[in-house]
């Protein structure tokens, strides 16, 4: 969990949270919580005039704080396993209920090299 504080004047913000330091790594807001007039979808505050402090809690990706978002949408499904699409709003917590078995998708892939990362070949 990340936090920051800033020292920001009253009025209108944007913004987007990155994992790490390059855009690459840019979260994709939501269309619920972002703003869409600049065609960034970037999320907003909006600080009224006399507030003394304002707090925002958010998860990355997301409209809600983490500990309120659906258990499936942050459930783990094993590797050879899908969420199910229709589970990732629903309150539940096994794989049974979130993930879906995906082995039909899974396919033997062989990977060669002509050489070794010293430039010496095989």
């Amino acid at each position: 969990i990340y936090e920051v504080v800033l020292n920001l004047s009253a009025g209108f913000h944007e913004f987007k949270f990155i994992n790490s330091n390059t855009w690459e790594n840019v979260e994709e807001v939501p269309f619920g919580c972002s703003e869409q007039q600049s065609g960034h979808f970037n999320r907003y505050l909006s600080i009224p005039d006399g507030a003394t402090s304002f707090e925002y809690h958010v998860c990355f990706n997301a409209c809600e704080p983490c500990n309120q978002l659906p258990p499936c949408k942050l459930f783990t499904c094993p590797s050879w396993m899908l969420h199910r699409p229709e589970a990732l709003d629903l309150i539940a917590t096994t794989t049974a209920e979130c993930c879906v078995d995906g082995s039909s998708n899974l396919m033997d892939v062989v990977i060669r090299s002509a050489g070794y990362s010293d430039g010496n070949e095989a």
